[in-house]
């Protein structure tokens, strides 16, 4: 065995119980932000500038002579200047009153999109403060006609919930109900167009049911979300539309085409407007589904995306027995015509 080692005495003032704080550093906050510079805004395309310089002198072109217009009204009779600044009175009220309307339906539009961006960055949050304010917005923009759904999700959300698990509720128990809404009025319209197309003869009033219909669900649509679209409104709606069928995922966009296509292979053996009415059909479903998406306050995340796939079966079917049935009466028309002649 080794020998054991003497003791070692160790003083304890030499040691130091704490190691001693470096003072305090202050950093220039101008030089960091010069490191990382700010993100230049993007530049109003060059249409909408002059878009805008247009609309401006138009404006001011309008009031100057609508000064110079009362002023000789009001030097050549009083009576005659009261009945133009009445005029122009009421015209300018109507048509502030209508502006306002707009703006207030297109800011109904743009509150929607940033709240679904603010979904998406709060879909997989485990924090909690930030959900009740989108949650009283979408209270606040809720139709009336779904507050038996709001109840419903006020007596499940428990104050352990995280912001994440809060819209995932709501997706749920209310959001849920209009989605199945919107999907039932998608399909109802899709109907309508494809059964309008089978029995239309004409290619411009083709075009013209197609647009009528689509426009109509469209409005439909946005009333279920609690958007009440105006004119601009419509414009802004209808370019995000076509902005999210343009550039949709490539198998979400595959699988539409190949259900079209299987669609038009499957009908055409049976009837060239029974093909064309249910193409017509899908188009206005896809138009829907776009619409709901850029509707919807919150992206879809406990529900799925809705496919054409469901509602193709269904136009199939109805299409299918139009077509059995309108064949089967002239079956039975040209039957009592022969036993008329015999």
């Amino acid at each position: 065995m080794s020998a054991i080692k003497p003791a070692k005495e160790f003083e304890a003032e030499n040691t130091p119980l704490s190691p001693e704080l470096k003072p305090a550093q202050e950093w220039d906050e101008s030089a960091w932000q010069a490191m990382t510079p700010p993100p230049e805004p993007m530049p109003r395309p060059r249409a909408r500038r002059w878009g805008s310089l247009a609309l401006g002198l138009l404006a001011t072109l309008l009031l100057v002579e609508g000064g110079i217009t009362l002023w000789d009204s009001w030097q050549r009779s009083p009576l005659l200047f009261g009945l133009y600044a009445t005029t122009f009175a009421v015209a300018g009220g109507w048509l502030l009153r209508g502006l306002w309307r707009e703006w207030r339906r297109l800011a109904q539009l743009k509150q929607a999109e940033a709240l679904r961006h603010t979904g998406e960055r709060l879909a997989d949050s485990q924090q909690q403060g930030e959900a009740p304010q989108v949650l009283a917005e979408l209270h606040r923009r809720l139709p009336a006609s779904f507050a038996p759904q709001w109840q419903q999700f006020e007596q499940q959300r428990q104050a352990h919930h995280s912001d994440a698990e809060q819209l995932r509720l709501y997706e749920m128990t209310v959001l849920s109900a209009q989605d199945e809404q919107a999907q039932a009025c998608i399909y109802r319209y899709s109907a309508q167009a494809s059964l309008l197309l089978a029995a239309s003869p004409m290619a411009a009033l083709d075009m013209a049911l197609m647009l009528w219909r689509n426009q109509a669900m469209l409005d439909e649509v946005a009333r279920i979300y609690g958007i009440e679209p105006g004119y601009w409104g419509r414009v802004r709606l209808v370019r995000m539309i076509l902005q999210n069928l343009l550039y949709a995922g490539g198998s979400e966009l595959a699988v539409d085409l190949g259900t079209q296509m299987l669609s038009a292979e499957l009908t055409g053996k049976l009837s060239a407007r029974v093909a064309q009415g249910l193409g017509a059909g899908l188009l206005t479903a896809r138009l829907g589904y776009a619409a709901t998406a850029q509707c919807r306050p919150l992206p879809y995340q406990a529900r799925q995306r809705p496919s054409l796939v469901h509602v193709q079966s269904r136009l199939l079917k109805e299409l299918t027995k139009l077509s059995s049935d309108a064949l089967a009466s002239v079956r039975e028309k040209a039957s009592r015509g022969d036993k008329v002649k015999m």
